[in-house]
């Protein structure tokens, strides 16, 4: 069934390794444009050049996803060129923390999030 994702651009973090970059190949064969979002900038580009020769179209962009600025950015790039059908969360984190350990993550009242 290829041609299912024709005219979609899908964004993967974690796209230069692993499962992320078996979901860059797998939506590229489908015909979607793919933006392969990783910290490793040697990686993304491995991906980019896997999904070019065999055929698809793909674009590299070295990306944090624990950098909040960084991914700020890298959205108003992606966005100079269209918008993004197709999102993929795929990047890694680990924490060596707890969640709360997060000022963004911590809250004084949970009701307000709850209502």
């Amino acid at each position: 069934m290829a041609g299912l994702l024709e005219g979609h651009v899908a964004a993967v973090t974690g796209g230069g390794s692993g499962i992320g970059q078996g979901i860059c190949l797998a939506y590229a064969r489908e015909g979607a444009r793919v933006i392969v979002l990783d910290v490793n900038p040697t990686n993304a580009k491995e991906t980019v050049d896997l999904v070019v020769s065999a055929g698809g179209k793909a674009s590299a962009m070295t990306l944090d996803v624990t950098d909040r600025a960084a991914c700020r950015t890298a959205a108003a790039e992606i966005a100079k060129s269209g918008n993004i059908s197709i999102l993929v969360n795929n990047a890694g984190i680990n924490r060596r923390n707890h969640i709360t350990g997060d000022a963004v993550a911590v809250t004084k009242d949970w009701d307000d999030i709850l209502s």
